[in-house]
């Protein structure tokens, strides 16, 4: 199925689908536009803050606060030196680092009947967009 290049459809002319393909694009550009807005203004808050000395501001009723906060990082290594192994089980997690795996499979260090018995698919819907490469056929070229 062939369709007229996008700068000559409308929504009046788009099918269902069509439409709803649409507002996701539109949505997904609507959501980057909001995130860099929303990392652009804390910077620029951040950095008034910062330099008029002030750590809160209420505009029409709500108020921003900013607190200096200090993320954990954990050395497992020391902690696992330092506390006992069941208090270690206990507080660590163990992952399986997919593109570690996948290297380790690609190299023959992990057999593919490793890799049926331990991973464990789960199907989930991914929506990807892509720039659209549009299709000139005959009737197209005739029609224009």
């Amino acid at each position: 199925m062939t369709h007229k290049p996008h700068a000559e459809r409308t929504a009046g002319n788009l099918t269902n689908t069509q439409q709803v393909a649409w507002a996701y694009i539109n949505a997904l550009r609507v959501q980057k536009m909001a995130e860099e807005a929303v990392a652009n203004a804390k910077a620029i808050l951040t950095e008034t803050f910062t330099t008029s000395d002030i750590t809160s501001e209420t505009v029409n009723g709500e108020t921003v606060i900013m607190t200096e906060a200090e993320r954990r990082n954990f050395d497992a290594e020391a902690l696992a030196q330092l506390v006992t192994a069941s208090v270690y089980k206990a507080v660590t997690k163990v992952t399986v680092e997919v593109k570690a795996f996948d290297k380790a499979r690609q190299s023959g260090d992990i057999s593919a009947e490793t890799e049926t018995a331990v991973v464990k698919p789960t199907k989930y819907i991914r929506l990807n967009v892509v720039e659209a490469q549009e299709a000139v056929t005959d009737t197209d070229q005739q029609v224009a």
